[in-house]
């Protein structure tokens, strides 16, 4: 099969497709074959829908009509909805056309010698019989929708009603290679992601001179919008400070945003990758202290950060340094107990990173201190189409630079189930027509409850799976804050407050190259997103 994929569209295209596939070894076939042909004094173009090849039968041209059809006076109609006939070109005429011009084509290509057995037929999937044809057309040639279930028998049909056959078997490779390469190409969607990845820069000018300035000043405050690199910058300066001999804390708020932080520094030793409820619970077991069974979220909000300072006080465990990301979702006690496991208070090094449009959780956020802030602005993760759509959520400058990429899609829908029922659609364009890998895709949603019912669902060919799973992954938003993937489907229920407009900004963030946010009209209207 050429291509190796069927059409999306037309859909009598694509069933006549999945049907010759199910041909036995021997065929080549080959879909939408272009040509052009001299006739008169001007060039004459055409396409034959589907041409097969066999050493031992020659070459079929088929030409393709979906729906109802009507000849009368030699003149051919399309049923249309409601009854009314529409003009068509002869079928029939359509395809002995190609056959010839595909045979002169053949010749001046020198693409066979001696004698190509050729034939022609029309195929009808979407009809039951065969409609009544005139003298010129023998009805062994005509393939309607039973036909489809044996598709050999029917060739079999029009090869005897041209009597074709070959008895030496005809050396197709010539006849392949010549016509194979008049196919349209077309651009997969897997090729503009990676050529549009390859063009992002994870560090710019602006991040490296901001690591250098970083060596001058002990403490600091780098804020940045969503794709400003501040992650990236964080594990880069973690190890930079390990590399200068210290013993490094990287923390952040989030769970999948450390585990990926660790996957990328194995190896790096004098770096300890932990989220900050985590390193609490190492170090109060580490102290001997009693530590909850089920702590709830009021013992994680306040009592960790006391225990910790209890338990560093009895451990008198250390580091040199403490490189932070996230830093919008730490409390202040949490600041306060973090810098006694400072081995210096005063002289080590305490960078924290933050972005105060993704304080999802503590919207009145305070910045540990105010002392030497740096502001990133360039974004160095999105295409700029995605990063536009980013910068409107919360009234921001329209970025002027950046890579080039698609346009995001939003899909209207008006309720979780509407919102359901697209995914397969979505996922099938990215993975089967697209060839996205289920890695490089995410679905981000709102609402747990959503994720629960997504995961273990397989969609398009792909299981549904948690991230890091064999599938494409699910999750919420606020979960994989600080993550990215290329393709990220962003499901938004509602965009009613702060945190909900949070919510937006972060879950569409996460796409490098290519962004479908799926909600209700509002949501998109609420975070200015313009089509």
């Amino acid at each position: 099969m050429i291509p190796d994929r069927p059409p999306t569209e037309p859909a009598s295209e694509r069933a006549t497709y999945l049907a010759l596939s199910r041909l036995p070894d021997g065929w080549t076939v080959i879909h939408s074959v272009a040509w052009q042909a001299p006739r008169r004094h001007r060039q004459h173009d055409g396409e034959a829908d589907f041409v097969l090849i066999h050493p031992r039968v020659g070459l079929i041209v088929l030409e393709v009509k979906g729906g109802g059809v009507r000849c009368e006076g030699g003149r051919w109609y399309r049923l249309a909805a409601g009854g009314t006939a529409e003009p068509i070109d002869d079928p029939f005429a359509q395809a002995r056309e190609s056959k010839h011009a595909l045979l002169q084509f053949l010749r001046e290509r020198d693409a066979f010698s001696g004698f190509l057995p050729m034939g022609h037929g029309v195929v009808f999937p979407d009809l039951g019989t065969a409609p009544l044809l005139g003298p010129g057309e023998p009805p062994g040639i005509v393939l309607v929708g039973p036909d489809l279930a044996d598709p050999e028998a029917a060739l079999r049909r029009i090869a005897d009603a041209f009597d074709m056959g070959s008895a030496e078997a005809i050396d197709t490779a010539p006849i392949i290679d010549a016509l194979a390469p008049t196919m349209v190409a077309r651009r997969l969607l897997a090729d503009d992601v990676a050529e549009a990845a390859a063009r992002l820069i994870r560090l710019t000018d602006e991040q490296i001179s901001l690591l250098r300035g970083l060596r001058r000043n002990r403490r600091a405050l780098i804020l940045g919008g969503a794709g400003t690199g501040k992650t990236v910058l964080a594990r880069e300066k973690a190890v930079q400070l390990a590399a200068d001999g210290a013993r490094v804390l990287l923390t952040c708020f989030n769970r999948p945003l450390a585990d990926h932080l660790s996957a990328g520094l194995v190896g790096v030793p004098g770096v300890i990758v932990s989220t900050f409820h985590s390193f609490c619970r190492t170090q109060i077991l580490g102290a001997g202290l009693e530590f909850p069974e089920h702590p709830d979220q009021a013992w994680w909000d306040s009592e960790a950060a006391t225990q910790l300072a209890v338990a560093l006080e009895a451990t008198g465990e250390r580091v040199d340094a403490i490189v932070l990301d996230e830093g919008q979702d730490f409390a202040p006690d949490w600041f306060e107990a973090l810098h006694l496991a400072l081995q210096d208070p005063e002289e080590a090094a305490f960078y924290v990173f933050a972005d105060r449009h993704q304080a999802i959780y503590r919207p009145d956020w305070v910045p540990p201190f105010r002392e030497t802030v740096f502001e990133l602005e360039r974004n160095c993760r999105n295409t700029l189409p995605i990063a536009e759509k980013v910068a409107a959520v919360f009234g921001g400058d329209t970025p002027t630079e950046g890579v080039p990429g698609l346009t995001p899609e939003f899909h209207e829908v008006q309720s979780r189930e509407g919102a359901v029922a697209l995914l397969p659609g979505i996922l099938h364009g990215l993975l089967n027509l697209g060839r996205l890998q289920p890695r490089q895709v995410v679905i981000l949603a709102q609402a747990k409850d959503l994720v629960v019912e997504l995961r273990g669902r397989t969609v398009a060919g792909s299981v549904l799976c948690e991230p890091g799973g064999q599938g494409v992954a699910v999750e919420t938003i606020h979960r994989f804050k600080g993550l990215e993937a290329d393709a990220v489907i962003v499901i938004l229920d509602r965009v009613e407050h702060d945190r909900h407009r949070s919510l937006a900004y972060i879950g569409i963030s996460r796409a490098r190259t290519h962004l479908t946010l799926i909600g209700p009209a509002g949501v998109a209207d609420a975070i200015s997103w313009s089509t």
